[in-house]
């Protein structure tokens, strides 16, 4: 390649690149990625509050619970869940399996047992 091919190429990727970051500094600050319920609820209150209000809310009367009257028979109790039992066989119920048998083994000395 040339020496000029090579500023062409060179010159070419500088500009493309300016303009990728360019438009992409423009596409953030033209679009938000807040949507408008979250925008609404995140603007600051306005600092005028009515001092009537607070004062008559400061004026109410407190209640306080009484906890004496509260009945703690009147609670339900909870019913018992019946345990299911499984049967269980006698062992003579059961019949034998041949298959778990001890099969006879050989010794040293030739003799099975």
């Amino acid at each position: 390649m040339k020496r000029r091919d090579i500023l062409v190429l060179l010159g070419s990727s500088v500009f493309l690149i300016v303009a990728w970051v360019a438009f992409s500094i423009i596409h953030q600050l033209v679009s938000s990625t807040i949507n408008e319920s979250v925008n609404q609820s995140i603007s600051p209150i306005e600092p005028n509050f009515d001092i009537s209000v607070i004062n008559s809310l400061k004026t109410r009367i407190k209640i306080a619970p009484d906890f004496a009257t509260f009945n703690s028979t009147a609670a339900a109790t909870p019913t018992p869940i019946p345990v299911p039992t499984i049967p269980v066989a006698s062992p003579s119920a059961i019949p034998s399996l041949s298959l778990f048998a001890p099969s006879p083994t050989a010794t040293p000395g030739g003799a099975t047992h």
